[in-house]
């Protein structure tokens, strides 16, 4: 039971929370400010060199167009006459050093990748090398190799999840609000790294298994998109509502239903995994696609709204 002592001092770091991210949020713009005034003044000052150098170029190749000078090198050593080619060649370069905003997103989400554990990449190479064996062994009918797609795509959503609520369940959104790259922008770019991941999983199992089995590639990948889509909205829906404590736990229940339910369907339902029921399968991936990426969206725009929005009352 929450302890009524304890809100005063809850309130009073939530406030100091709030008061050091706005202190930051104004450096930062200042510091910005400042970073760009210096970067005119000196772009300014390269424009002004390279405008006299060309101006000094000019003014050489009208004196020695005058007195016919030829522009070759003379061959008398120690000749030190300047023309024309090497005064242009001398004129200073205007080069932009500052990288792009995008080559600094992706070399950001590129960095999220180390962040992931080594158990989730283990994880997800044995769940790749357990399909292929199952699907080797020649045993599994149509129907059971169709659940394990659906199984297998809602266990890669499951194996990503500890990452994308680290930060939450570990108590540290409250530092990333204060880095270069806040809270938001780890989200989002954990969501694309574990993305990424989850699409080259499902791609190998799409490839290997109608392989080895007598099932499409077509009506695999249905059966396993279809879950992955479902598991992801409402894994991502739970991280969003939940209480940090309390994400992870939530989420893995909704998995482990929406992989009862593949596997009881299966069993009740006729012709569930047959070509009769494809309709309705990509009916359901549309909608949960569609529900994925509304949930991936306000995921993200929670976490940009502040600690209050990502972190609701413990």
């Amino acid at each position: 039971m929450r302890n009524v002592a304890d809100t005063p001092l809850e309130e009073r770091l939530r406030a100091h929370y709030r008061a050091e991210r706005a202190r930051y949020a104004q450096a930062a713009s200042a510091a910005t400010a400042d970073e760009d005034k210096r970067a005119l003044v000196a772009l300014m000052t390269q424009e002004t060199q390279a405008s006299e150098a060309a101006q000094g170029a000019n003014t050489i190749r009208d004196v020695n167009a005058a007195r016919n000078v030829s522009t070759t090198a003379s061959p008398i050593k120690g000749d030190t006459r300047i023309t024309a080619d090497s005064s242009t060649a001398a004129a200073p370069t205007l080069r932009t050093r500052r990288p792009s905003a995008i080559r600094e997103a992706l070399g950001f989400v590129a960095a999220q990748a180390r962040f992931v554990r080594p158990s989730a990449w283990i994880a997800q190479l044995a769940l790749i090398a357990v399909a292929i064996a199952a699907c080797a062994t020649g045993e599994l009918s149509a129907p059971a190799v169709s659940f394990g797609a659906a199984a297998a795509s809602a266990a890669t959503v499951l194996i990503g999840l500890p990452t994308l609520t680290s930060s939450k369940s570990h108590g540290v959104s409250e530092l990333e609000y204060a880095c270069r790259f806040n809270c938001a922008s780890v989200v989002a770019a954990r969501l694309v790294v574990l993305g990424c991941t989850s699409v080259v999983v499902i791609s190998c199992l799409c490839v290997a298994a109608p392989a080895l089995t007598q099932v499409s590639t077509a009506s695999f990948a249905l059966h396993a998109c279809a879950p992955y889509f479902l598991c992801t909205a409402g894994c991502l829906a739970a991280t969003r509502r939940a209480a940090p404590h309390a994400a992870l736990p939530l989420a893995t229940a909704w998995v482990a239903v929406v992989v009862m339910v593949a596997y009881a369907a299966g069993g009740l339902v006729p012709h569930f995994y047959d070509i009769a029921s494809v309709g309705a399968w990509a009916a359901v991936a549309a909608v949960s696609l569609a529900w994925a990426a509304r949930e991936a969206y306000l995921l993200v725009s929670a976490a940009e709204r502040g600690l209050d929005a990502l972190c609701p009352a413990r």
